[in-house]
This record gives structure tokens, C-alpha cells and sequence, in this order.
């Protein structure tokens, strides 16, 4: 089977603490988890379909990739380096955090071959379409506007902002067929919200290499296997089998939307 030429990224996959922070870290094995993208590195594995997929074993928690290198705690909550869990309970033991040096070289060891690799990829000229894969939380988090609430089973990002204006990163025909196509792939009735997203994305990485070919972002729900039917909280495991039967629905939704909108 020839593979699509398109880019799979997975940024928030991975559950591992960077070596050289291991004995500072608190975190436990269900933290990182939780923190994490969970099965993102599983269910949007399409090596063998597409030209590329980028991902990585490093927990967003310590190295988050979608975010720009510049910004690190305490100057934001949410940068590419953290202090706190998405839960807010502290990452490091006190009173430790990363210093310049530090911060610099896991900038240097993680994050720049990670762009490098997705820079290099596309100037190949091989790729015609990217996709930026996550999975998302069910429901909103505490302190939230959406706090305790339902979310999106399914969000997909085609906008982002620009020098204060709107630019769309691939086109609303190919966006609405994929929700659709997820929609009835995923069994999901019409109460079960689903959206293109209306808003700007502000990710780092759709920042940075929307420029050129269409690219989405796309978010899948992690209610569709974090329950007591599919996980197992003891051994921190998702059914793989339920992985693998909605792998095969988002690559049948992406492929054919591929082939007939780009």
C-alpha cells in the first residue's frame, strides 16, 4: 500500500520524566498518565499509512512541545516548562526547579530536534498535508469556565491569528468532512457535541508550520475509552483492542477526507 503524504504530530504522547529531572520529580506513574495525552501515541500511530509520524516518550509535564521555548515558569503557568500538574500539585520537590542552564539544555536535548525533524520533513517537499493529534479531556477542569462540565467528543483547528488576523490552515470542506466522517465512525448521536473549532488555535506548533500546506488539528475525547468499560486504574491500561478498533475509525475518516479534499 503507498503511504499519503501526510504528517502525523504527536506532541503530548509520552509518559517518561527526562533523565537528568528524575530525582527531582514527584510525580507518580497515574499522574503522568493523567497529565498526559493519554494514548495519543497509540491511536494516532500511523506509520505504516503515512510519509512521517513525529512523536515523543517525554511527558508534556517537564518538556511540553506545543509551546514556545521562551516560556517557562513562574513567567506563565502553562509553558514549554512547568511547576505544576494540570491538577495544579507541583511537579518538583521543593524547593528545586529547573535553572537557565538547565532549562537550556533540555530545551536543547528535547524540544529543538523535535522541530528540526518536522522542519526537515516538510522541506522534503514529500508532505501535503499535517495533522496535529491530541486527545482531550471528558470533562472541564477545576477553576475552569467549564469546570466539571461535558466536552467536545470531537474539536478540530483549521484558524489560527496572524499579525492580529484570521488565517485558516485548511480549508472548511476538508475540516467538515472529517468531523463528519469521525461522527459516524464514532456512533455518536446528535447530543454528543462535535465542533470545528471557531476560535484561533495558539499552539506552538500550528504557529509555527501552518504556513504552507493545510494543516489540522485534531482533538479526540479521551471519554471514548477512559471508563470502566476500557480502563483499568490498578494497572494504568486501556483496553488496546478498543485503542485499535477507533484507530482504525480515525485512519478511515483521515485517509478518505485525504483523497478526496486535498
Amino acid at each position: 500500500m503507498e503511504k499519503l503524504p501526510i504528517l502525523i504530530i504527536i506532541p503530548h504522547g509520552g509518559l517518561q520524566i527526562p533523565e537528568e529531572l528524575e530525582s527531582h520529580a514527584l510525580t507518580d506513574r497515574l499522574e503522568l498518565f493523567l497529565s498526559s495525552d493519554a494514548c495519543a501515541n497509540e491511536l494516532f500511530n500511523f506509520e505504516a499509512e503515512v510519509a512521517g509520524v513525529i512523536t515523543t516518550h517525554i511527558s508534556r509535564l517537564f518538556v511540553d512541545l506545543n509551546r514556545e521555548q521562551t516560556a517557562v515558569a513562574p513567567r506563565t503557568e502553562d509553558g514549554v516548562i512547568k511547576k505544576n500538574t494540570i491538577y495544579g500539585k507541583p511537579i518538583y520537590e521543593a524547593p528545586y526547579f529547573p535553572d537557565e542552564i538547565a532549562t537550556a539544555n533540555i530545551i536543547k536535548r528535547y524540544y529543538t530536534p523535535f522541530y528540526n525533524t518536522i522542519d526537515k520533513i516538510i522541506k522534503s517537499g514529500e508532505i501535503r498535508m499535517i495533522v496535529e493529534c491530541h486527545t482531550s479531556l471528558g470533562i472541564g477542569l477545576p477553576r475552569t469556565p467549564k469546570a466539571d462540565m461535558p466536552l467536545p467528543f470531537i474539536t478540530i483547528h483549521n484558524r489560527i491569528e496572524r499579525n492580529m488576523a484570521p488565517i485558516q490552515t485548511c480549508h472548511d470542506t476538508a475540516s467538515s468532512m472529517l468531523l463528519e466522517m469521525l461522527r459516524k465512525g464514532f456512533s455518536l448521536s446528535s447530543s454528543m457535541e462535535t465542533k470545528i473549532s471557531d476560535k484561533p488555535a495558539t499552539g506552538s506548533l500550528i504557529q509555527t508550520f501552518a504556513k504552507y500546506i493545510p494543516y489540522l488539528r485534531l482533538d479526540i475525547s479521551r471519554s471514548l475509552f477512559f471508563d470502566d468499560r476500557y480502563f483499568n486504574m490498578e494497572y494504568i491500561k486501556v483496553d488496546q483492542l478498543r485503542i485499535k478498533s477507533l484507530r482504525k475509525k480515525i485512519w478511515d475518516a483521515l485517509s478518505k477526507t485525504y483523497l478526496k479534499c486535498i
